[in-house]
């Protein structure tokens, strides 16, 4: 194993090439060996450590907004997001992008939104899990930066507008994670988002009528990232080397 370069206290990242650089140090290491550099140790059970993966990422590669509205790479204008993936390449689970506040929801359009302004720019670290309870085997595979194209944020404008529409005229109870038509969001949709219930859970005013709405995040559906993750990693859907393939010398044609 190879000299990790990394100091998470050194976080001023002024140009992509040393972000790319400092993805290239941590790529392939077992997570055995970056827990050193984790603010807060593995704890126990699988629940109480949600998350852990991420800061941990977020960290090494540099993150410095420290929880603002702002790209968690400020200088940058970067958004770090880590994707558990597993064996066969499946996304594990959403990609979470920002808390919905719904206030802020009835007041800005999708283009003045911190959806819109994490969305933008986005260095995804695919983090390979073998068993998610267990992190000493994790690793980061091919961490890549992604900016989403002109389709992509029409339909992200499309799947904000569909739960503004209803947060305005006060129909909370029907905005639902599911895809359309039970639920709303093709890419980017509304799930709970139980980590602020206990903070977020204050009353709405609209029209007159008091509302307390569920805490809800956006989040981009696993369906969605996992086609980004298969396109910019160029791997087929089994991530297992082919170990008699490569003795065997290269294919015909090559």
């Amino acid at each position: 194993m190879g000299v990790i370069l990394i100091s998470p206290t050194v976080k001023s990242l002024k140009t992509v090439q040393e972000l790319l650089y400092r993805c290239d140090q941590i790529s392939g290491v077992p997570f055995s060996d970056l827990e050193r550099f984790s603010a807060k140790p593995w704890i126990g059970t699988s629940t109480q450590n949600k998350g852990w993966g991420g800061k941990l990422v977020e960290r090494l590669v540099g993150g410095d907004a420290g929880g603002r509205p702002a790209a968690d790479i400020t200088n940058l204008g970067v958004e770090i997001k880590s994707i558990p993936i597993g064996a066969d390449a499946r996304v594990l689970m959403p990609t979470k992008i920002a808390h919905i506040n719904y206030q802020s929801l009835i007041d800005q359009e999708w283009w003045e939104s911190s959806a819109f302004h994490k969305l933008r720019a986005i260095l995804f670290v695919p983090i390979v899990k073998f068993d998610t309870k267990t992190y000493r085997e994790w690793f980061i595979r091919g961490p890549f930066l992604w900016l989403p194209s002109e389709a992509c944020l029409k339909q992200f404008k499309s799947d904000y507008d569909a739960v503004r529409n209803l947060v305005v005229e006060g129909r909370f109870d029907e905005i639902h994670s599911a895809e359309p038509p039970v639920g709303q969001g093709v890419f980017l949709h509304p799930k709970p988002d139980a980590r602020n219930a206990s903070v977020d859970n204050r009353p709405i005013v609209i029209a007159g009528g008091v509302y307390r709405p569920k805490p809800k995040a956006w989040m981009l559906r696993a369906s969605f990232t996992r086609q980004i993750v298969l396109e910019n990693l160029r791997v087929s859907l089994d991530m297992r080397v082919r170990v008699q393939e490569d003795e065997g010398g290269p294919e015909m044609g090559e």
